[in-house]
């Protein structure tokens, strides 16, 4: 399950785990020492589109902020992860939750049993954010991930934009223009009007982060392959 894999970042990363008791959920917030940050994981094996729709996200607030971890920060400064192990959800209830910012910023992956296993191959049983960074800037991986079968470094950079704490130490490589080449290779693809709507909505700040452009649409294309 995600959890686990995320349970395990956390956890190199400086991450205290609190267990959440949340109906039939695997949930957990994680904290790290004098940082108001707060996440809370939320998954479950399989979960279906109405599940997803109805998740009472008030009472998760309210369970979550009784622990004694818990401070004034917590009402601002909360990110929930949501787990979809379900291949065939309906984008629309993500977005509708993603866009949704009341009670908690809401990041959701959608992930399946073989894109865990190939993560967990992948790191090396090596979580911890330089490690994470080394896998990321591989050329070979990258190259690699234009197939459908590398699943794995999908995840890693889904992780990269869906976890706030990863910070990306972006290698500077000699190449040409990064932008140039990935709006050339998305037209070609036609993958224009998904991609800018990845790139508007979740990616891009400042128009500054020109390699995670190309992060971006390496996740429109492994989407497009499944």
């Amino acid at each position: 399950m995600l959890i686990e894999i995320l349970e395990e970042i956390f956890r190199a990363n400086g991450y205290e785990s609190h267990i959440i008791e949340f109906d039939e959920y695997h949930c957990q917030l994680f904290k790290k020492e004098d940082i108001d940050n707060f996440f809370i994981v939320l998954d479950k094996e399989s979960i279906s589109d109405e599940e997803l729709e109805q998740l009472d996200f008030t009472k998760l607030y309210d369970t979550a902020n009784n622990l004694p971890i818990t401070n004034n920060a917590f009402e601002k400064n909360t990110t929930l992860i949501i787990g979809v192990q379900n291949s065939n959800i309906d984008y629309r209830i993500i977005n509708q939750h993603e866009e949704d910012s009341y009670t908690f910023k809401k990041n959701i992956i959608v992930y399946s049993d073989v894109m865990i296993n190939a993560f967990k191959v992948l790191v090396e049983d090596e979580y911890n954010i330089e490690n994470l960074n080394t896998k990321l800037n591989d050329d070979a991986l990258f190259e690699a991930n234009k197939t459908p079968q590398n699943q794995g470094y999908t995840l890693l950079c889904t992780l990269f934009i869906k976890l706030p704490f990863l910070s990306f130490d972006r290698e500077v490589k000699d190449i040409d223009n990064l932008s140039e080449i990935i709006e050339q290779r998305v037209e070609n693809e036609n993958l224009t009007d998904l991609y800018s709507k990845i790139i508007d909505d979740s990616i891009i700040v400042d128009n500054s982060l020109t390699y995670e452009k190309l992060l971006g649409y390496q996740l429109v294309k492994a989407m497009q392959d499944e």
